[in-house]
């Protein structure tokens, strides 16, 4: 009993150990340096936009649309004169909004299924992963679409949709992680006390478990991020006048032949914010596994 109690603490220290070595290792790579600096310049713009637009971006101006890039506006005007760079700063918050709030809830939700699947195995295992694999059959483009089109355009109903598309996926990786635990020694420690399940999967297996669900929200935060992006490119997130990024893509694209910069900025800066994020989640990976 007390060797089995000792190895529950020593698996503690360890984790902790663990995950003071993988900070270490992340801060001394470049890659993961740049990418966290261009991804939390864009949360502060998401927070600090109204000091940062020069300009109010729904101010119209008809005589000064598809003004060029200029001094008085940096990155031009668009078709009704407003200054493209304060919307390009303005739109970063639905964005920084509605993804981040997805991809969470994709993790808790896919965090919540994976847990108690590794940890019951069996008839509930079995259940919750063929439950799963079928949502993951459904190509998801077209159940957002379909979701959004029937029960309307809202940014929560977006949430949802994003949500569900990819905590299938997070279950997959955190019951595979569970399973890898659940035989270790602090578990039989916790058993050998009578704690109850809930107890055992939140307080013992959770924080165990928690590099590749960490691994698991940057990667989805940067599909969340593309996925938000494209359902406002085809008109089923934020409606005008939100300056939202894909949606002002969207209407922008028909004068890029003419006004190019009125797509280029905010398709630069969602490109920034995907690959940036997409980059941390690699670099993650990259040292939870070494």
């Amino acid at each position: 009993m007390t060797a089995i109690i000792q190895a529950d603490t020593s698996a503690a220290v360890a984790g902790r150990a663990r995950a003071h070595g993988t900070l270490r290792y992340l801060l001394r790579r470049p890659a993961f340096v740049v990418s966290a600096a261009i991804a939390l310049g864009w949360v502060v713009v998401a927070i600090a936009w109204p000091v940062l637009a020069p300009y109010p971006p729904d101010q119209v101006h008809p005589l000064h649309a598809f003004g060029r890039p200029s001094a008085a506006h940096l990155l031009g005007t668009d078709w009704l004169g407003r200054d493209v760079l304060s919307r390009t700063l303005a739109g970063s918050s639905s964005v920084l909004v509605l993804a981040p709030a997805s991809a969470l809830l994709a993790v808790a939700v896919g965090t919540a299924i994976g847990l108690t699947a590794g940890y019951y195995r069996g008839t509930v295992d079995m259940v919750l992963m063929r439950i799963t694999d079928a949502v993951v059959t459904i190509p998801g483009i077209i159940l957002d679409v379909l979701v959004l089109a029937s029960f309307g355009r809202s940014e929560l109903v977006l949430v949802l949709v994003v949500a569900a598309g990819f905590a299938p996926l997070v279950s997959r990786t955190v019951r595979a992680a569970v399973l890898a635990e659940r035989e270790r020694d602090y578990i039989d420690a916790a058993r050998l006390r009578q704690e109850p399940a809930v107890y055992i999967m939140v307080a013992e297996l959770l924080p165990n478990v928690l590099p590749p669900i960490l691994v698991e929200l940057t990667i989805r935060l940067g599909y969340a991020v593309f996925a938000v992006a494209t359902l406002s490119f085809f008109g089923l997130g934020p409606q005008q006048p939100s300056p939202d990024w894909g949606l002002t893509v969207s209407l922008g694209i028909q004068y890029v032949q003419n006004a190019p910069w009125i797509v280029l900025a905010p398709a630069a800066a969602i490109g920034s914010l995907v690959v940036s994020v997409t980059i941390l989640g690699d670099e993650i990976r990259a040292a939870v596994e070494r």
